[in-house]
């Protein structure tokens, strides 16, 4: 019996120093950090129960187990960091891009040995803005550049410091409003796409045309987290070889110049032309490269012109190198040409309009004056082709609103029959105007009286038919123009009586309170084979009713 106490006792005790120690807690499966979390940083704690606990990384553990500490404190053990995990340190300090730490935790106790598998994740924080690198930027660009010609491209001049795993940390580019407006380059170059900040010129240059010679570009950059850095483009236009020379003096108003010569000499007078009007011959290159320009005579209105002048290449100035009274003619031009003396060779023409004194003469034609445009840029020419566009736009929208406006406040037109009182019904009219019955319409006039109208006239003397007499009893005379007026005033107002009847006839409605002569009919409301006759004045027989009756006086 005492041996089987004694065992019982053993296996008892033996149980309890198992379950005293057994691992007691687990580290949790997984946890995430910010790159940005400082040391001391408490990731979880283990309380050791006699128990003991160790980690170790599974990858590149000589690189990151010093960014941790383990250590035990009255019976706990406390996992926490040692070191910022710090992307951007870690990736230019080792090439690795982290994202996170897989991790093995032990817990051995009574010789038995548990382990635990431990992910952390380190989550990236958005610490730097983004910049420009070397900023304020300069570029060049010629005024002959063609459309869509890149000027930059920014994402190659920009960086973000912060490690972003997923994407590009730069989301893109802008173009900002530049003062004062007159540099703004947002009128002549664009940014089709802003994740790359590529910049291209949109619409041509003009170096000439220019103030300034240059325009500002406002950029920016901007982050995922909405930080952001500018920088400013200063663009040169560079001047080109691309306009031809002009003739100028001082005091030209207009740009380009445009001038034509005169001069005034006796027929017999040999040497410089020195008295032109409005200045000497000069000629100067457009172009900001300054070119110089050589002169040369082309033509004239007379042969052989060169027999007679000379013009110095270099100096413009003409010399009359022969009389000139062999020439019949009060006036004359010749052609002057200008030419750069470059590889291109841009050249313009001018005139110069020779008078002999002594000579009638109209002066310069109008076709000279046309012409000097030759050889010019087509400045002057588009300008005018505008004008005279818009001229046209005007004249035509005035006319246009000239229509609309008689439209909109003309009068109607007003027919006679709507001056009318009464109106007009095309049915009454036709009824008023029939002749049908005519006979038995009543006369205004009494025959008595018509037949004494008649016998006043020369004409009607002597040819009257004899008085027929009809004898009455019942009427008397003034019943007679009783009839006559009843009559003549049931004509003339039946036009107004029709129309008003009719009106009634659309607005009267029974009411039920109405009161009718005579006996109700029940047969006739309940006889369903009824059909609507309409009876007019034309389909009444007139001629047996009293009241169309002519009555005569025994009197005439």
């Amino acid at each position: 019996m005492i041996p089987q106490i004694n065992y019982f006792f053993l296996l008892t005790l033996s149980f309890i120093s198992y379950v005293n120690s057994q691992c007691t807690g687990a580290p949790p499966a997984f946890q995430n950090v910010l790159e940005t979390d400082e040391p001391g940083y408490e990731l979880f704690n283990i309380t050791s129960n006699n128990a003991v606990w160790s980690f170790e990384i599974t990858r590149d553990e000589k690189v990151f187990k010093p960014y941790f500490n383990f250590d035990l404190h009255n019976e706990t053990y406390y996992f926490s960091i040692n070191q910022t995990l710090d992307l951007e340190d870690i990736f230019n300090n080792t090439g690795i891009r982290l994202t996170s730490i897989m991790m093995k935790f032990y817990c051995k106790s009574s010789g038995l040995t548990q382990n635990y598998d431990y992910f952390l994740g380190v989550t990236e924080v958005n610490e730097f803005p983004p910049n420009f690198i070397n900023p304020p930027f300069v570029r060049n660009i010629t005024e002959d550049a063609s459309i869509n010609t890149q000027l930059i491209v920014l994402s190659e001049h920009a960086e973000d410091k912060d490690l972003n795993q997923s994407m590009n940390e730069i989301q893109g580019f802008k173009i900002h409003d530049y003062v004062p407006l007159r540099l703004d380059g947002q009128t002549k170059f664009e940014m089709p796409k802003a994740q790359d900040g590529l910049i291209r010129l949109k619409t041509p240059l003009d170096y000439e045309t220019m103030d300034d010679k240059l325009y500002m570009l406002n950029v920016s950059v901007q982050d995922r987290g909405g930080l952001m850095d500018y920088a400013l483009i200063t663009v040169n236009v560079i001047d080109v070889d691309d306009q031809p020379p002009e003739f100028y003096y001082e005091g030209c108003q207009t740009k380009p110049c445009s001038i034509f010569y005169q001069t005034s000499v006796a027929d017999d007078y040999v040497g410089d032309l020195t008295n032109l009007i409005p200045a000497s011959i000069f000629a100067r290159d457009r172009d900001t490269l300054g070119y110089p320009v050589s002169y040369s005579i082309v033509n004239g209105d007379i042969a052989n012109i060169t027999d007679y002048f000379r013009i110095d290449e270099v100096t413009g100035v003409v010399t009359i190198v022969r009389v000139l009274k062999d020439i019949d003619i009060a006036s004359f031009s010749l052609t002057i040409k200008a030419e750069e003396v470059s590889t291109n060779r841009h050249s313009t023409s001018t005139f110069l309009w020779v008078t002999i004194l002594g000579r009638a003469t109209d002066g310069p034609s109008t076709q000279i004056v046309t012409q000097l445009v030759r050889g010019e840029d087509s400045t002057l020419k588009s300008a005018m082709i505008a004008l005279g566009v818009i001229i046209f736009i005007i004249i035509i929208v005035f006319i246009v609103s000239i229509f609309f406006v008689r439209k909109r406040y003309r009068k109607p037109a007003i027919s006679p029959l709507d001056l009318s009182p009464a109106g007009s019904e095309k049915g009454t009219d036709d009824e008023d105007l029939s002749m049908s019955d005519s006979d038995n319409w009543p006369s205004p006039i009494p025959p008595g009286k018509q037949e004494r109208i008649i016998a006043s006239l020369p004409e009607g003397r002597g040819s009257l038919p004899p008085i027929q007499y009809v004898e009455t009893e019942n009427e008397t005379p003034s019943q007679y123009h009783q009839n006559i007026t009843q009559s003549t005033l049931q004509r003339t107002s039946s036009k107004r009586s029709r129309k008003r009847n009719r009106e009634n006839e659309k607005n009267e409605m029974y009411d039920g309170t109405r009161e009718y002569e005579g006996t109700a009919d029940c047969e006739f409301y309940t006889n369903k084979d009824k059909t609507k006759i309409k009876q007019s004045s034309k389909s009444r027989n007139v001629e047996l009713d009293p009241k169309y009756w002519i009555t005569v006086d025994n009197n005439y």
